[in-house]
C-alpha cells in the first residue's frame, strides 16, 4: 500500500473540511448515554462494547453495567464470572475479560483510574490502537487518530481511494488524519468522523445530498460513492454441532470452558461438532463419552438452533439425555436448577436453549 501523499487541493480544503464536520456534529449528533458524561471510564467501557457491535444494541448494556459497575473499584472486585454474566449476549468475551484484568491493573496501580499517558495506557490488557486512541481523544482531549470501519470508509470516500475498508489502509488514513485533525476540540472531531461515517456515509446508499462535506468529496465528484470501498463478501462455514441436555429430576449438567480460547471461562451444556458419516444421536454420545467420560442411557431430540457467528452458519441439535454414570461436581462442572443458571455466563447459542427448556419443563 502506497504511503498518502497530501495533495494541494487537501491542504486548501482541510479547514473547511474540519469545520464543516464539526459544525455538522454540533447539530446532528445522537443523544447517547455514554456522551451525557465523558469520563475516562465511560468512554472506555463505551468503546470496548462498541466494538464488533451496533449503537442499538449497546445502549441497554452500557446502561445496565453503569447500575452495576458504576465505577473502575466495582469492576475489580467483580467475579469474572459476574463480569462475564453481565457481558452475556455481546459475543466476544474476551473484551469482557480484558475489562476485569485491566481494572484490576487500574485499582492496584493507578488510584482506580484510566492513566492519561499514552505509553502506559497501551500496556493494559485490551487497549489496542483503537481503544488507546479513543479513550485519549474523547476523555482527555489529546490529539490521537481514531480508525475503526466507519473511519477507513468515510476517508476512503473523500480521498477517492478505491480498495478493501480493511486494515490494510490504515497506514495512510492515519497519515491524512495527522494532516487533517485540529490541535482542538480533539473530542468533537473524532466522534464527528464516526457519527458521519455511521449516520451519512453507511456502506450502503450514502447519503450524499445532505453530506456537510459533499463538495469536497472526490467519491461523489467521480461517481464513485457506491463502489468506494469494494465490498468483500464472505463466505461462512456450515457446521452441525450436537448438545446435550443432561438433566436428573430438575437439575441439569453445565461445564465450564478453559480459561483461554473460544468463550473463555463461560458455561455451557457439553457437546460438539458432528464427524463425517455421524448420526447427531452419535455425536452426542461420542462427545458425552469424550468430554465427560459417562455413557447415555437416553438420547431424545428437543430442538434446533441456528446460530451465525464471525466465520461460522452453526445449526445446533439439542438432544434432552440421561445417565445412569455419576458425573461429580467440580470448580468446571455443575447440576444446577434453570433458576440458579440464571448466574452462571453462557454463549448466546446456549441462551436460547436455557429459554426453550424454560418453557419445556415447567
Amino acid at each position: 500500500m502506497k504511503t498518502l501523499e497530501i495533495e494541494t487541493s487537501q491542504i486548501d480544503m482541510r479547514d473547511e473540511v474540519v469545520s464543516s464536520l464539526l459544525k455538522w456534529y454540533q447539530e446532528n449528533a445522537r443523544t447517547l448515554p455514554w456522551r451525557d458524561s465523558p469520563s475516562p471510564y465511560r468512554v472506555w467501557i463505551s468503546e470496548i462494547m462498541l466494538q464488533q457491535t451496533t449503537v442499538a444494541t449497546v445502549i441497554p448494556y452500557f446502561s445496565r453495567w453503569m447500575i452495576d459497575f458504576p465505577d473502575i473499584k466495582s469492576v475489580a472486585e467483580a467475579s469474572l464470572d459476574e463480569i462475564l454474566k453481565q457481558w452475556q449476549g455481546l459475543g466476544y468475551y474476551r473484551r469482557a475479560q480484558n475489562i476485569h484484568k485491566a481494572a484490576n491493573i487500574m485499582v492496584e496501580y493507578f488510584d482506580g483510574e484510566v492513566p492519561e499517558d499514552k505509553e502506559t495506557l497501551k500496556t493494559l490488557p485490551g487497549f489496542g490502537p483503537y481503544t488507546t486512541a479513543a479513550v485519549l481523544s474523547i476523555a482527555f482531549g489529546q490529539r490521537e487518530a481514531i480508525v475503526d470501519t466507519n473511519v477507513r470508509r468515510f476517508i476512503m470516500r473523500l480521498l477517492g481511494r478505491e480498495g478493501i475498508a480493511d486494515s490494510k489502509q490504515d497506514k495512510w488514513i492515519r497519515e491524512y488524519l495527522e494532516f487533517l485533525m485540529p490541535y482542538k476540540e480533539m473530542r468533537s472531531f473524532n466522534q464527528s468522523l464516526m457519527e458521519i461515517g455511521a449516520l451519512i456515509c453507511p456502506s450502503k446508499t450514502p447519503k450524499c445530498l445532505i453530506c456537510p462535506v459533499q463538495k469536497n468529496c472526490k467519491a461523489f465528484h467521480l461517481g464513485l460513492q457506491d463502489v468506494i470501498p469494494i465490498t468483500k463478501k464472505k463466505k461462512l462455514e456450515k457446521i452441525d454441532a450436537g448438545l446435550a441436555v443432561i438433566h436428573d429430576k430438575k437439575k441439569f449438567y453445565i461445564q465450564k470452558r478453559p480459561a483461554k480460547g473460544l468463550w473463555a471461562n463461560m458455561w455451557e451444556f457439553p457437546g460438539g461438532k458432528r464427524e463425517e458419516r455421524e448420526t447427531l444421536e452419535e455425536t452426542v454420545r461420542r462427545e458425552i463419552k469424550e468430554e465427560v467420560g459417562i455413557e447415555l442411557s437416553h438420547v431424545v431430540f428437543f430442538s434446533k438452533i441456528r446460530h451465525f457467528y464471525t466465520h461460522f452458519d452453526v445449526s445446533l441439535h439439542v438432544f434432552i439425555c440421561e445417565t445412569n454414570d455419576f458425573i461429580e461436581e467440580s470448580e468446571v462442572a455443575a447440576w444446577v436448577s434453570l433458576e440458579e443458571m440464571k448466574k452462571y455466563p453462557m454463549p448466546s447459542a446456549n441462551g436460547k436453549i436455557l429459554d426453550q427448556l424454560r418453557e419445556h419443563f415447567v
